[in-house]
C-alpha cells in the first residue's frame, strides 16, 4: 500500500513537472503579446490571462512542495515498514532454525 501511494505521488510529481514549463511559456508569450496589443480590451484580457496563469503556477508550485513533503514521508514510513519485515524474517529464520534441530 505504501509503494502505491509512492508511486502515485511520482506519477503526479512528473505531471506537474512536464506541465510547468508549458505553463511559463504560455505566461511569456502571453506577456509578449500584451507589449504587441495596442486594443484596450484585448490588453485587459491578456492582463487577466497572464494573472489567472500565473496564480496557476504559484498553486503549481505549491502542490510540488506539498508532493515532496508526502514522497519525504512516504519514503520514511516505508523504509521502517522494511526494516520491521527484515527484523521479522530474521525472527522467523531462528525460528524455522530451531525447529529443524534435534
Amino acid at each position: 500500500m505504501l509503494t502505491r501511494q509512492l508511486e502515485n505521488i511520482h506519477s503526479q510529481a512528473a505531471d506537474m513537472r512536464s506541465a510547468r514549463p508549458q505553463l511559463e511559456q504560455q505566461i511569456k508569450d502571453a506577456e509578449d503579446q500584451l507589449d504587441r496589443t495596442p486594443e484596450p480590451n484585448a490588453h485587459a484580457d491578456l492582463e487577466s490571462r497572464i494573472k489567472a496563469a500565473k496564480a496557476n503556477l504559484t498553486r503549481m508550485t505549491q502542490e510540488e512542495e506539498r508532493l515532496r513533503n508526502r514522497e519525504t514521508a512516504l519514503d520514511g514510513q516505508l523504509q521502517t515498514e522494511q526494516l520491521k519485515l527484515n527484523e521479522l524474517n530474521n525472527q522467523l529464520d531462528v525460528l524455522m532454525t530451531e525447529l529443524k534441530s534435534p
